[in-house]
């Protein structure tokens, strides 16, 4: 009520002046409720594109780690199915990526076969719980590549305050992205959401912050490809590089 206190003389327009800052604060309520249901509408709507997507792209068998494409892969899928499945008939041994399945007796960090370990690794545990033989889980991950690909592109979209029909836009785009549908023959470099997170969360720590989020982000980036973890780290150094320029 505080911005609303005004120099009005004669009880009519004082009456009138505490109405209109009523209707202020009302206004400003309904403006602030609006914002959650608008980020809510935003991110559901590019859920929605990327599991359109998905479907589209990839055959149901193909998700779920079957079909003709793991049965007969070829070139990188190939050496990455191997290790995927290798790393996870053998025990847990230290350091984590290594199995002794490949390259006996020395064995083999599957990181070195380029096996997605984010994806072994979450595997390997399913495993060791379940008491199961190894699944294939590169095929989820496509999918989940093709999936969260529009919703990281809105989550950096609005990082530019952007409105609902531009985030949109944005997880449309980014959901045909050709340099994504081309690359499906290797599997871990479809992470492409992972460099659009970090493009979020550029846009929203211009001046620094706190590290959680960068920090989870860097870890599953060189979980995935040393190429994602890269970029990742390219773009996120932005955020240190400007908070020493402001300071000068």
């Amino acid at each position: 009520m505080r911005a609303c206190t005004v120099a009005i003389r004669g009880r009519k327009h004082k009456a009138f002046a505490g109405l209109a800052c009523q209707a202020g604060a009302m206004a400003g309520h309904g403006v602030t409720a609006a914002m959650p249901t608008q980020r809510a509408a935003t991110y559901i709507l590019a859920l929605l594109v990327g599991i359109a997507a998905a479907l589209a792209v990839l055959p149901a068998d193909t998700i779920l780690g079957a079909g003709p494409g793991w049965e007969a892969p070829f070139r990188d899928q190939a050496q990455s199915l191997t290790g995927h499945l290798a790393f996870q008939a053998d025990a847990w041994r230290w350091p984590l990526l290594r199995t002794e399945t490949l390259f006996w007796t020395h064995g083999v960090s599957i990181a070195l076969t380029d096996s997605n370990p984010l994806a072994s690794l979450v595997a390997k545990l399913w495993v060791t719980l379940s008491g199961r033989a190894p699944v294939n889980l590169l095929g989820a991950w496509l999918a989940a590549c093709l999936v969260l690909q529009p919703v990281a592109a809105a989550y950096a979209a609005r990082g530019l305050r952007l409105g609902l029909a531009p985030c949109a836009a944005a997880g449309a785009l980014a959901a045909c992205w050709p340099a994504l549908l081309f690359r499906m023959g290797h599997v871990n470099l479809c992470g492409h959401f992972l460099l659009l997170l970090a493009l979020g969360l550029v846009l929203r720590r211009p001046h620094g912050g706190r590290w959680e989020a960068p920090a989870v982000l860097l870890l599953a980036a060189v979980l995935v490809h040393p190429y994602l973890f890269q970029l990742v780290v390219l773009m996120l150094a932005a955020i240190p590089l400007q908070a020493v320029l402001d300071r000068r």
